[in-house]
């Protein structure tokens, strides 16, 4: 399924932690990010990109087709190359991505 993800909000103003937090693609101070809901994340192919809104803490695994699982406790897989980008500590309510 395709997702749509909103614009960034009218007058967007990076103020907080710019190694983390953007507005465009261009605001991510490493070249592999992208800039997904004000906060930059690796570029990859696939990327997966879980996003939410609240105070609960969800986690993000990926089971690659090898069968090894991505996650925060297994940032990296040799056989295929991928990489679990974001770190994922999230407080508070708020807008998440990890």
């Amino acid at each position: 399924s395709i997702v749509t993800v909103p614009p960034t909000p009218r007058g967007c103003s990076v103020e907080l932690d710019p190694t983390i937090e953007c507005c465009e693609d261009s605001d991510c101070i490493f070249g592999n990010e992208v800039c997904v809901l004000r906060t930059c994340v690796d570029e990859g192919n696939p990327r997966f990109t879980l996003s939410w809104t609240g105070d609960d803490d969800i986690d993000l695994v990926v089971l690659t087709p090898l069968g090894t699982v991505l996650s925060d406790a297994n940032r990296f897989d040799q056989a295929s190359g991928g990489i679990f980008g974001e770190p994922g500590d999230q407080f508070g309510e708020g807008r998440h991505v990890e």
